[in-house]
């Protein structure tokens, strides 16, 4: 089965731009289906490639 991930980016200091945070906070809370991983990103963009390289 494929990897699927939810990935929450923005900031929480400049408003509307931590929405993808926020997002990430409500789903933390939720069962979601088998295989979906959740993942805060923050503002840390860059550390991401790793990530998105597996897929």
């Amino acid at each position: 089965m494929p990897r699927k991930a939810v990935i929450g980016i923005g900031n929480l200091l400049l408003k509307d731009e931590g929405v993808g945070v926020h997002v990430v906070r409500v789903l933390e809370g939720r069962e979601l289906p088998p295989g979906v991983e959740v993942i805060d990103a923050g503002t840390a963009t860059i550390e991401l490639l790793p990530l998105l390289q597996e897929a």
